[in-house]
């Protein structure tokens, strides 16, 4: 077996792995290694390969999501933070405006009860 920085003689099987309960692959050739006391099994870039992944951070939890086959349309993080961007810049630079007006509204408001 070949890691990041070690190469080592190890056991091989073969092995079906279910991920998620509609993702499964069959006679998937893996090697025995440790991974350390919290760690039981380690998804490599053979298995990432052959579908779609999507790691995100929900506001109470972590969501881990996988398909095979992998379709067209693809998840591009960077386009939606790019649009996320924009919109909050436009609501940033919109708001002194948005202060000024409110403000005005509220002289314009306290000036008429002055009057009555």
């Amino acid at each position: 077996m070949r890691g990041a920085h070690t190469e080592q003689l190890s056991n091989r099987y073969f092995i079906d792995v279910v991920i998620l309960e509609s993702v499964g692959i069959t006679r998937l050739q893996v090697a025995e290694a440790e991974l350390g006391a919290d760690l039981i099994f380690l998804i490599g870039m053979d298995i990432m390969s052959l579908g779609d992944l999507a790691l995100t951070r929900g506001p109470d939890n972590t969501i881990f999501t996988f398909r095979i086959p992998s379709i067209e349309k693809p998840i591009d993080f960077g386009e939606e933070i790019k649009s996320y961007n924009s919109a909050m810049k436009q609501a940033h630079e919109s708001s002194p405006n948005l202060r000024a007006e409110i403000a005005k509204q509220r002289q314009s408001r306290s000036k008429k009860k002055r009057k009555k």
